[in-house]
């Protein structure tokens, strides 16, 4: 980036004195290092002149034309220094300042479209000193100067500016293709901070990049949630909503190894038996009834050589009992066979347990339902089967839960 202005002055040798006073009152400018000034008078030995004046020309920063009826009548300069200069600076690559030294008629020239100096592009030559008129020029040419070198220095910010945004994309990608959204993000917004429409990647596009990443740690809270929340429900025994919540994450990070673990915990667990009546329990039962019914057999038969018996008190006993149709109840343990129990013994001794039985079994039932019903919300068909089948121990000619049964049976 350039730190002082070069200054490129065209003019007729005829005028060469005001050139030189010219040079004279923008000596503090060359002082103090913000200009560089030439003309053909700097053109080292040994160089073709036409070459290097071209190069100056076609460099500098800010081009003064000295204007007089002289330089105007020469071919060079205003042929080809006043053309190029025209052309540069319709260009915005040159500011292009004429100097009226003497009277002429530069207003019907393609110059006149400059503005000129001294003030009011009143000639050198008219002004009642013409040290006033070179330093009324050399005052605004450091204004010119000054503007520029700001110009250039906003410039060199902005280059700065560029190279901070693309080094700080460029490490915002390194995070996002490592996925590690949150520092991605930071990178992204920070970024951000320092875009300018002329810079690239465009803004959009880390923008894009930014709600990506918000995306992504969306679904990392929402995956440690459903993880968080199978622990939850196995330490729990809730076995089908460990289950669901295991295949949630899934959903999120599909192939995840804790989530699969959890999701195996959660279906592999053997349905437990909620029947009233285990194998043992059933062997004891049955053993019991046994020895009911050879006692009453036994009795019936003492009854029958007792000469008080009668016909009919036989027959009555014969009939089945309530503690009967209990004993029955329970050995089936389903819901029909209590519900049987209850209709036929409404008030009877056993009632209070019958109905606690009766509630219990209901409640499971209606829980191994919802609970297989989750299963095939989520396509887990072998768990949802399991709990099918548990549910019709409890009541075997179910509808409802052979329906179910029936419409995952291929799947």
């Amino acid at each position: 980036m350039k730190t002082s202005i070069d200054i490129f002055i065209a003019y007729s040798h005829n005028d060469l004195i005001y050139k030189d006073q010219l040079k004279k009152f923008m000596r503090p400018l060359l002082n103090s290092g913000q200009v560089k000034v030439w003309d053909d008078r700097d053109i080292e030995a040994g160089r073709e002149w036409e070459a290097e004046i071209k190069e100056r020309l076609y460099g500098a920063d800010v081009i003064l034309l000295l204007v007089s009826p002289d330089s105007l009548d020469s071919d060079y300069f205003y042929g080809k220094e006043v053309e190029v200069s025209l052309q540069r600076h319709t260009k915005g690559e040159a500011v292009v300042v004429p100097v009226i030294l003497r009277p002429c008629l530069w207003e019907d020239t393609p110059i006149s479209i400059l503005e000129a100096l001294p003030t009011k592009a009143k000639p050198v030559t008219q002004w009642p000193s013409q040290d006033e008129a070179f330093t009324d020029v050399a005052k605004s040419l450091g204004k010119i100067t000054k503007r520029l070198l700001e110009q250039n220095q906003q410039l060199k910010d902005i280059e700065e500016q560029r190279r901070q945004y693309a080094a700080a994309a460029k490490a915002a990608d390194h995070l996002y293709a490592q996925q590690r959204w949150s520092e991605a993000r930071k990178a992204y917004t920070d970024a951000l901070a320092l875009w300018q429409s002329s810079f690239e990647p465009a803004s959009t596009t880390l923008q894009g990049r930014i709600a990506e990443c918000d995306q992504a740690l969306q679904r990392e809270a929402d995956y440690v949630r459903h993880i968080d929340n199978a622990r939850r429900h196995l330490q729990r025994q809730a076995w089908p909503k460990a289950a669901a919540e295991a295949a949630l994450a899934l959903r999120l990070k599909p192939g995840d190894e804790p989530a699969l673990q959890l999701q195996q915990q959660a279906t592999n667990i053997p349905v437990r038996e909620n029947t009233p009546l285990a194998p043992t329990r059933i062997y004891v039962l049955v053993a019991v009834l046994a020895v009911i019914v050879v006692a009453v057999a036994i009795w019936a038969v003492n009854r029958g050589n007792d000469k008080t018996s009668t016909p009919q008190t036989l027959e009555e006993n014969t009939q089945p009992t309530e503690s009967d149709a209990y004993t029955q109840a329970r050995t089936q343990g389903t819901i029909p066979a209590w519900r049987n129990y209850l209709n036929t013994y409404p008030g009877g001794q056993y009632h209070a347990d019958a109905q606690k039985e009766l509630s219990r079994l209901e409640q499971d039932f209606s829980d191994k339902l919802n609970d297989a019903q989750v299963q095939i919300d989520i396509e887990n068909y072998a768990a949802a089967r399991r709990y099918l089948n548990a549910a019709l121990i409890h009541w075997p000619d179910n509808q409802q839960a052979k329906s179910l049964l029936q419409s995952i049976e291929n799947k």
